[in-house]
């Protein structure tokens, strides 16, 4: 059966409310913002250094300036001003100093902003927040979703569930009772997409889900299918098929729903009643 939530075995991504955690509240991603922060002063710090290097070597080009242009200019009586080529000389120093300071700067910011899209591009791969967060809801619709349901599979007179759990995983897999979905019988492949169905249905509020070739499971697998629609507040429509509308399931004479034949003619000439008793 291909459901219209499941392909073999996968689950096409939808929205689905499950439960919304924030990643602020994960204590792995306030790990990693934290020490992101921790870098991230560092190298305000180290920038804020620099620039305090860069004033102090700027005010040194122009005490230089000055003092080139004092040199340069007549010299007052009894004066004795600083030789030119000594001024020069400490201007051209200064100068080196200011650029060689703006090439650290440039050196420092362009290191910044590497790492920090390095970290960013860590936590957007596939196995960073995203696949943390993903876990999270996956591990909330699991217990919150899923198990209730298949908690309602058990028959009369038994204590405990008639259906193996149901789980997705995290890469939008199914397993039945630990194993893959690969490696089920068609009957539990289609108890799998049955109950995930369902599920996908209740966590988004669905009014109706519906469900074709029930008649893959034995009776008592459709008492479980039975119990579990009816702990859920959606509609359901079930298919099968019968070698007649007597052999069909008794619901409406035991309250659990209505049964309905489809036979007796083709195309547009089928009749379509309601099976009573």
């Amino acid at each position: 059966l291909t459901s219209p939530h499941t392909v073999r075995g996968k689950i096409r991504p939808q929205k689905v409310a499950v439960a919304k955690p924030s990643p602020e509240h994960d204590p792995e991603v306030q790990d990693r913002v934290a020490k992101a922060e921790m870098a991230r002063g560092a190298a305000e710090r180290a920038l804020a250094d620099a620039r305090r290097k860069l004033a102090d070597a700027e005010a040194r080009v122009q005490s230089a300036e000055d003092a080139a242009a004092s040199a340069a200019a007549p010299k007052e009586a009894g004066g004795a001003g600083p030789a030119v080529a000594d001024v020069l000389a400490a201007r051209d120093a200064a100068v080196r100093d200011a650029d060689m300071l703006n090439r650290v700067l440039r050196a420092r910011n362009l290191h910044r902003a590497l790492r920090d899209n390095y970290a960013i591009r860590k936590l957007l791969e596939p196995e960073g927040v995203r696949a943390t967060v993903l876990g999270r809801r996956v591990e909330k619709f699991n217990g919150e979703i899923l198990a209730p349901l298949i908690e309602k599979t058990a028959v009369p007179g038994q204590d405990r569930p008639a259906w193996p759990t149901v789980e997705l995983q995290p890469d939008m897999t199914m397993t039945w009772g630990g194993r893959p979905w690969n490696l089920c019988s068609a009957s539990a492949q289609w108890r799998m997409n049955a109950v995930m169905a369902l599920g996908v249905a209740v966590a988004s509020a669905q009014p109706v889900v519906v469900l074709d070739g029930a008649d893959i499971l034995p009776v008592w697998a459709l008492h479980g299918l039975v119990s579990m629609l009816r702990s859920a507040d959606t509609v359901s429509v079930v298919g099968l098929t019968s070698p007649g509308p007597e052999k069909l399931p008794k619901l409406a004479k035991a309250g659990l729903g209505r049964v309905y034949w489809l036979g007796g003619g083709h195309g547009f000439e089928r009749k379509f009643a309601e099976v009573h008793g």
